[in-house]
């Protein structure tokens, strides 16, 4: 899906669910689908964006907010193929979507987790998909079930890593 689907989910429903739920955490996961649009407008995607943590903050006002960055992915047929065959790149529009959302975050004062890096960069999606045992499927843009215990578990701890500093800062733990 997209931050456009998220944006178009009925207010009075999100706002019933996270009254029951009271997150302590929103995590922001989108972009990949938003990067593979040759024709996005960054503006549009920032306000968007945007929009959507003022509407979370409003509609759940104690809950931490993180936006994961888009992850690293390849086209085939993309120009300035990185991959070990030369036929996929990225799509031009998925580094102006993690631009956005890492600006965003840092404008908003909200947590940003980069996905992108975390995996190991540019054209890491080949190398990931071209293990022996993959992480990647062979599409180059989705996670095999190994590859999402793997970058879930990096995705944990550095959370984990994050709200121990967090607890050190302020002196111990609750």
């Amino acid at each position: 899906s997209s931050l456009r689907d998220l944006a178009a989910r009925d207010e009075a429903v999100v706002r019933t669910q996270l009254a029951v739920w009271r997150p302590q955490l929103i995590v922001i996961a989108y972009g990949t689908n938003e990067g593979f649009d040759d024709a996005l407008d960054p503006v549009a995607y920032e306000a968007l964006l945007r929009n959507e943590v003022l509407r979370l903050r409003r509609l759940a006002p104690a809950a931490a907010l993180m936006i994961v960055g888009a992850p690293d992915a390849l086209r085939t047929g993309a120009a300035g193929g990185c991959s070990a065959d030369g036929r996929r790149g990225p799509p031009p529009s998925l580094a102006l979507v993690r631009d956005v959302q890492r600006r965003v975050a840092a404008d908003m004062g909200v947590a940003f987790w980069d996905w992108h890096g975390r995996m190991g960069g540019d054209c890491s999606a080949d190398r990931l998909a071209t293990m022996d045992e993959p992480l990647m499927r062979g599409d180059r843009v989705h996670f095999t079930s190994a590859g999402g215990d793997w970058i879930g578990g990096i995705f944990a701890d550095d959370i984990l890593a994050a709200y121990e500093a967090w607890l050190a800062r302020r002196g111990g733990a609750d």
